[in-house]
């Protein structure tokens, strides 16, 4: 079912004017040369495996509203066709051309490079400390974080920049670890083993590990290290739930304002 999925998201894209220069459907990666049948200044490599599409489809379907009256679409195709869209805005609307892009969780995400890392931890640190207004359409420097700390292939240079901002600023690294790395360690198991490397090495990371809750089936998983730095909740041990401010979602470039067809 993914390697369908995966082939007929490929396919969606060759109707839709895309040149593909390499696809390897076992890797779920394709390399686009041009999409609209317009060139690329440079080729891009997306990832994009079928289970997050089979994800996003589910997602859709459940969401969709289909005026009375009107003939029920097919909702495979219309998703895949409005991925498609996502996919063009992301690459048309990145600062830099971007080399490697990943579908997860809803969203395409580039791999930033080491120029963009440092402006977005800049960005980022600023945002916390002085909360800025933003314009209705301009990106937030903390919405991109989070969504890249959990969506991106490689994220932890990323929060590598941040927390070595000004020598790992307690009023950065606080809000970081309670909310993007807290946000990844119930995400990314994959990603814990270099994590707890980190924090075992490098104070700043132990400090910001340190200000993440984890569940307790996923904290009993944690490396033996991070495990001791991570708060463990359990439903038994009396504690209330952390009251956060409630992260904005920027809906998808597929959605109007308001969310999804409505």
């Amino acid at each position: 079912m993914s390697t369908q999925l995966f082939e007929r998201f490929v396919r969606t894209l060759l109707s839709r004017g895309a040149v593909i220069l390499e696809c390897d459907p076992e890797r779920a990666e394709v390399l686009i040369g041009a999409l609209d049948e317009v060139p690329l200044v440079a080729p891009v490599r997306l990832h994009i495996s079928g289970s997050e599409l089979a994800s996003t489809l589910t997602l859709d379907r459940d969401h969709r509203i289909t005026p009375p009256g009107a003939p029920p679409p097919d909702p495979e195709a219309v998703t895949l066709n409005e991925l498609v869209d996502d996919l063009e805005e992301s690459i048309r609307d990145a600062p830099h051309p971007p080399e490697r892009i990943t579908f997860r969780r809803t969203n395409f995400v580039s791999q930033l490079r080491p120029i963009e890392i440092v402006e977005l931890a800049r960005d980022y640190a600023t945002h916390v400390r002085e909360n800025p207004p933003l314009e209705w359409d301009e990106p937030d420097p903390q919405f991109r974080v989070w969504d890249y700390a959990t969506c991106a292939d490689d994220p932890l240079p990323l929060l590598d920049a941040i927390l070595a901002y000004e020598s790992g600023d307690d009023a950065i690294v606080g809000p970081l670890g309670a909310g993007p790395l807290e946000t990844l360690l119930t995400e990314r198991p994959d990603l814990w083993d270099q994590i707890d490397e980190r924090a075992r090495r490098e104070p700043v990371w132990a400090a910001a590990a340190g200000g993440s809750w984890l569940a307790g089936h996923l904290h009993d998983r944690l490396p033996e290290h991070l495990a001791s730095l991570v708060t463990r909740l359990d439903s038994d041990d009396g504690a209330a739930p952390r009251q956060r401010k409630s992260r904005p979602r920027r809906p998808a470039k597929r959605q109007n304002r308001k969310g999804r067809n409505r």
